[in-house]
């Protein structure tokens, strides 16, 4: 006995499920095609009304900003459900604003921020950081103790947002709650948290320089601190480095005050590196190689060439690129007619300081 579909006779019932497989498959594709057709429609048509609201809203707000128009006015025209997006339209507006400008536009957006402070209860991480990001642009000193409630936020990015608003606030006095925070961000790079923390500025170097010298703290969160003032270039961290990279034997802790001491030693500070010169970690030695290059002397170039001799080949990068940055390019020369093991190194140093 035979199956027959659609007109189309079967000998085997096998043949008949494909076809019933192939017709639930064909079907579905339909269906998802008519879904994004009707959700681009819905994107194109909510794109409209959007544009629509901000041509209404705009000569408004420049009635209100030359003081031609109530602030009632633009309210009235703000309807319940659109509230969110007049606020996201305020914020993007107040960044091409400044001075009395931007504050006039800051004030207009206020009435709604509640709403948006009650996100900050959603499940979303997204939206919860998102609402962090427009209350800390808008109103950042109304809604401070619930950002720095959010420092503790399980979500890492959350956490990180409240952490950017408080950095532009400029508080010294927050930076105490950040490092702090930051101690919970063990799988962030540490170059990425100074450059959170150093948004605050040169302001908060003092206390920074605190907590690098001070070993009471953990010797990630002292080299954070020491990566941050790295960034600021913060001169008077070269002294604490040197302090550091005598008394400590922690490799974070010593490869931080090498990259310090490399980025803003001075004269000073060449004996403390030249002992550097000869400690186990790799790491440090190549930055202090690198150091020594910045900061040395003419008689510190036969402790650069030495350096192209290490068994490191991360060492020997700084250490050929020491020497072309002191204008010993005679020494790399010299290397590759000796066709010396680093020869390579040399060679393509050489062939940079050509180009």
């Amino acid at each position: 006995m035979t199956d027959n579909l659609f007109g189309i006779v079967f000998p085997d019932r096998l043949l008949w499920v494909v076809a019933i497989l192939i017709l639930v498959f064909f079907l579905s594709s339909v269906l998802l095609v008519v879904a994004v057709v009707l959700l681009r429609v819905r994107n194109i048509g909510r794109k409209k009304r959007w544009e629509r609201m901000e041509t209404t809203w705009e000569p408004v707000i420049l009635g209100v900003l030359v003081s031609e128009c109530a602030e009632e006015e633009l309210h009235e025209l703000v309807r319940p459900g659109d509230r969110g997006y007049f606020v996201d339209f305020l914020l993007r507006y107040s960044a091409r604003l400044k001075g009395d400008e931007r504050d006039t536009v800051l004030h207009l957006a206020r009435p709604y921020l509640p709403a948006i402070a009650r996100k900050l209860n959603r499940r979303s991480a997204e939206k919860r950081a998102r609402a962090l990001k427009t209350l800390g642009e808008l109103d950042p000193d109304t809604y401070m103790s619930e950002t720095v409630a959010a420092l503790q936020d399980p979500s890492p990015l959350v956490a990180i947002t409240a952490a950017r608003v408080l950095a532009r606030r400029r508080n010294p006095e927050m930076v105490s709650e950040l490092v702090q925070a930051m101690k919970a961000f063990e799988l962030w790079h540490s170059r990425f948290l100074a450059s959170v923390l150093a948004e605050f500025g040169s302001e908060v170097a003092p206390a920074l320089r605190g907590y690098f010298e001070d070993p009471k703290h953990s010797p990630r969160t002292r080299a954070l601190a020491a990566a941050t003032l790295e960034q600021l270039n913060d001169l008077p961290a070269a002294d604490v480095a040197v302090e550091v990279a005598r008394t400590e034997s922690d490799v974070d802790l010593l490869v931080a005050a090498a990259r310090l001491i490399h980025r803003v030693g001075s004269g000073r500070h060449v004996a403390a590196v030249r002992e550097m010169l000869s400690a186990t970690n790799p790491a440090v030695r190549g930055y202090a190689v690198a150091a020594l290059a910045n900061i040395g002397t003419s008689e510190d170039a036969p402790l650069i060439r030495n350096a192209v001799d290490d068994e490191s080949s991360w060492v020997v990068m700084h250490a050929v690129r020491g020497l072309k940055t002191i204008g010993r390019l005679d020494l790399l020369h010299k290397l590759v007619d000796a066709n010396h093991p680093r020869a390579s190194a040399a060679r393509e140093m050489l062939a940079g300081s050509e180009s």
